[in-house]
């Protein structure tokens, strides 16, 4: 398996991966083409089999040096063999060598699983940001 930036011909593979389970919430909407064009220029990367994308993950700077990690996908049947972690551990080179000193993201809290896989992966709950939310119906 090889991890890489994402390309202009991975868009589509990557459309259809988000399409999970995990992100049907109400008022969510899935990611699109054109969401993904507009990351290209962002820390995006994919975990490439052979020609298929089994995952990705996608992070954007907020500041210069503070970048929220958006999405980590990956495929079913890839789960829990590591694509994540790779996908993970990628990611933080990528932030290293772009001087970025801290990256975050939301988890949802009723998913047990999620929050343990990035507790395992020496991840904190933040402590300096509180999270507001205004939901509109």
């Amino acid at each position: 398996m090889e991890i890489r930036r994402a390309e202009d011909k991975d868009i589509k593979q990557c459309v259809e991966l988000s399409q999970i389970k995990e992100f049907e919430m109400p008022g969510a909407v899935f990611p699109d083409e054109e969401y993904f064009n507009e990351s290209l220029s962002k820390v995006f990367l994919v975990a490439e089999e052979g020609e298929k994308i089994v995952g990705f993950i996608l992070g954007f700077n907020l500041t210069i040096k503070d970048v929220y990690l958006d999405l980590l996908v990956v495929k079913n049947k890839f789960r829990s063999k590591g694509v994540g972690k790779k996908l993970i551990e990628k990611f933080r080179e990528e932030l290293k060598l772009k001087e970025v000193k801290e990256y975050f993201l939301i988890a949802p809290k009723f998913n047990n699983k999620t929050i343990s896989f990035y507790e395992n992966l020496g991840l904190k709950k933040g402590k300096e940001y509180v999270l507001f939310c205004e939901r509109f119906k």
